[in-house]
C-alpha cells in the first residue's frame, strides 16, 4: 500500500514535505477518493440494474443520487430493490465520510505537523 500511495506521512521530528512532492501526494489521494467513489456508484449501478430493473444509465443515475444524498431519481417497485437502496442510501454516507476523509487526511496532516517543526527547520520547503 505504501508504494501505491507514495512516502508515508512525516514524523515529528521530520521537515514538511516540499510543495511539488505534497501536489503529487494531493493528486494521489484525490484519485484514490475518485476510485471509492466509483467503485461504489458501480456497484450501486449494478444493484438497481438488476435489482429493479433499470438501464444501464438510469441505474448509473440513481446509485449517483443516492450516494450524494440527493435522494433516488427513481422510485424502487420491487422489495429487493427497496431493501438495497435502503442498504445503499447507509453506505452512501459511509462511503462520503470515507472519501472526504481520505482527501483531507494530507492537508490536515500538513496543517498539524506544520505546528510540530521547529522554527527555521522548514524554510527551505517553502
Amino acid at each position: 500500500m505504501q508504494r501505491i500511495l507514495g512516502r508515508r506521512f512525516e514524523r515529528k521530528q521530520e521537515q514538511l514535505l516540499p510543495r511539488k512532492q505534497f501536489a503529487k501526494r494531493m493528486i494521489i489521494f484525490a484519485f484514490l477518493g475518485i476510485f471509492i467513489e466509483a467503485a461504489a456508484i458501480l456497484i450501486g449501478t449494478l444493484g438497481f440494474h438488476y435489482l429493479e430493473g433499470l438501464s444501464w444509465l438510469d441505474g448509473i443515475l440513481n446509485a449517483a443520487m443516492v450516494i450524494t444524498g440527493n435522494g433516488p431519481a427513481f422510485e424502487p417497485h420491487t422489495e429487493w430493490a427497496k431493501i438495497f437502496q435502503i442498504l445503499f442510501s447507509v453506505c452512501g454516507v459511509i462511503i462520503f465520510v470515507m472519501v472526504m476523509s481520505v482527501i483531507i487526511a494530507p492537508v490536515f496532516h500538513r496543517v498539524l505537523h506544520h505546528f510540530h517543526v521547529a522554527p527555521g527547520d522548514n524554510s527551505s520547503n517553502e
